[in-house]
């Protein structure tokens, strides 16, 4: 009998200090967590200092104001070479002249927040949204930029509509 208790004994001090060492793990693990956690928050990309809300409220404008007169050479304008080189005005005609007429004309528009995608291809990619209204509903404008060093262009720009009237 003396025998058997020892052997629970040793099973009880062996499974506690299987606990301790679990639980020290777990709390080394966790502090590592935390420091992946600090870390990324630190490796937020700014915007490049050309895309600033003057320079992009530009650019809005003028998609507004040409996305209102069906003036799709003007909205085509509004791309960086490096998305004429894969584009055609056709395409644009055909795509926005066909969403005119679900949305109607835009009415306003209002910065919300934008998102570093990464850096490939020697530049780094941004996606900037804007809240939008339109006559006939409400939805997101999503210009999307690639910059490379200080100059920045326009690679594309989404309309998801969110509710139609």
């Amino acid at each position: 009998m003396e025998k058997r208790l020892k052997r629970v004994e040793l099973g009880l001090v062996v499974v506690i200090v299987l606990i301790v060492i679990n639980l020290g793990y777990n709390i080394y693990q966790g502090s590592n967590i935390e420091k992946g956690n600090s870390n990324n928050i630190s490796n937020v990309v700014s915007l490049p200092d050309d895309l600033t809300e003057k320079s992009m409220g530009r650019i809005l404008k003028k998609i507004k104001e040409d996305y209102s007169q069906e003036d799709w050479a003007g909205i085509y304008n509004v791309l960086g070479n490096y998305s004429k080189a894969i584009i055609k005005k056709e395409e644009v005609a055909k795509e926005f002249g066909s969403l005119i007429k679900a949305t109607g004309k835009i009415d306003s528009y209002s910065y919300s927040h934008y998102e570093h995608l990464g850096f490939e291809e020697g530049a780094n990619w941004f996606s900037v949204y804007y809240l939008c209204g339109f006559k006939n509903g409400s939805g997101i404008i999503k210009l999307s930029f690639r910059s490379v060093g200080n100059e920045s262009e326009v690679v594309g720009f989404n309309i998801d509509i969110d509710e139609l009237n």
